[in-house]
């Protein structure tokens, strides 16, 4: 298998740069064997049964995208891939030329970045002060690269699922953007099971994929927990010969 063979034609007419107003009038595509469902996402409850258990990603997006300029004056994107300590990351960076070891960028709010090392796609870097304050302070939500327009307010509210608890993301869950509270509600009260599993998604997700991925079979890790109740309901759902959805 090439990585030719995964090229297809999206028309740029059809990525949309903006939500729906209501979450749950997204498009659904339901597949029923060898039929194919055109449904809208506020419809879920009526695919879903008694005892089937959806589990759902309850990672929260930070602020995660800095803009920076290097000593020399040239412009730097950053993206945070990793917070590995208070003031210690693994990033990704966009400029004319790639930083190297041991020099400095300088952020928006006078804040600095060191890098320390070059780890294959990504740099290690060394904050001057908490991330955490940094990327509240000055960071923007890193929208998919396929969004060409630049972050607002609205975003940092949208950009995020209604049940987003535990910070780490660096994308959103993307399918459960289109949950509501009120259609969780409706789940629940039908007696679809709903379970949360963390998985932190990093900047690994936006890198194109490459031959030699192809060949290793092998993609960028993330953080994931599962706990000991998701697992006890996931054996509920199938011993009641329920479906578990992810």
């Amino acid at each position: 298998m090439k990585l030719r063979d995964y090229y297809f034609d999206l028309p740029e007419r059809l990525i949309a740069q903006k939500p729906k107003k209501k979450r749950v009038t997204s498009k659904l595509l339901y597949v029923r064997g060898n039929v194919i469902h055109d449904r809208v996402f506020s419809e879920l409850p009526e695919i879903l049964t008694k005892n089937d258990l959806v589990v759902l990603n309850d990672t929260k997006v930070i602020p995660s995208r800095l803009f920076g300029k290097k000593t020399t004056g040239g412009r730097v994107e950053i993206l945070i891939e990793r917070i590995i300590d208070k003031d210690i990351a693994l990033v990704q960076t966009k400029s004319n030329k790639r930083p190297q070891s041991g020099s400095l960028i300088k952020l928006e709010n006078r804040e600095s970045i060191k890098v320390l090392s070059i780890e294959r796609d990504f740099l290690r870097v060394k904050f001057s002060s908490p991330i955490i304050n940094i990327l509240n302070d000055v960071g923007n939500i890193p929208l998919p690269p396929y969004i060409k327009r630049i972050p607002n307010a609205e975003d940092k509210k949208r950009y995020q699922t209604v049940f987003a608890k535990k910070l780490g993301a660096v994308a959103a869950p993307t399918a459960g953007l289109h949950f509501d509270r009120r259609l969780l509600t409706e789940m629940q009260k039908k007696g679809i099971q709903i379970g949360m599993i963390t998985l932190h998604i990093g900047a690994g997700t936006f890198m194109p994929l490459r031959e030699e991925q192809l060949k290793t079979k092998r993609l960028h890790k993330e953080h994931v927990i599962v706990d000991e109740g998701l697992c006890r309901k996931i054996e509920h759902a199938t011993s009641k010969g329920g479906r578990v959805a992810t």
